[in-house]
């Protein structure tokens, strides 16, 4: 984004950042959660960080802050990532129709509250 005059440099340029780190931010929270459910609420806010970049890459091109190819060049990203993101999504949709995430009983000996280790074996 060197091509951004000066004044976009705060603005423009730094909400394009934003959504495109939104988008990873997204996928490994949504990577952490235990239901597939959960993880594709996820994948669904990184889709949607994923249009926001472009729709702020289409505004740079035409405020000719950007060339068209710089813009092809991101709207091929954004077009990828989207596909890989889907990919995802369904994954995890055929997944979840099989069984439901669930977590194995802690190793470290920590149960929930009227619990006792006897009662996981």
């Amino acid at each position: 984004m060197a091509t951004l005059p000066q004044e976009e440099k705060y603005s423009l340029r730094e909400q394009i950042l934003k959504a495109a780190r939104s988008t990873t931010a997204n996928l490994a929270e949504g990577y952490g959660r235990f239901h597939y459910k959960d993880n594709a609420k996820f994948c669904s806010n990184s889709r949607g960080s994923c249009w926001e970049v472009l729709d702020h890459l289409i505004s740079a091109k035409d405020e000719n802050f950007i060339s068209a190819d710089t813009f092809s060049e991101g709207r091929n990203l954004v077009n990828t990532a989207v596909k890989l993101i889907n990919g995802y999504m369904n994954y995890l949709k055929r997944a979840g129709e099989k069984q439901a995430v669930h977590e194995d009983v802690s190793p470290y000996g920590i149960f929930d509250q009227g619990h006792n280790e006897s009662d996981n074996q």
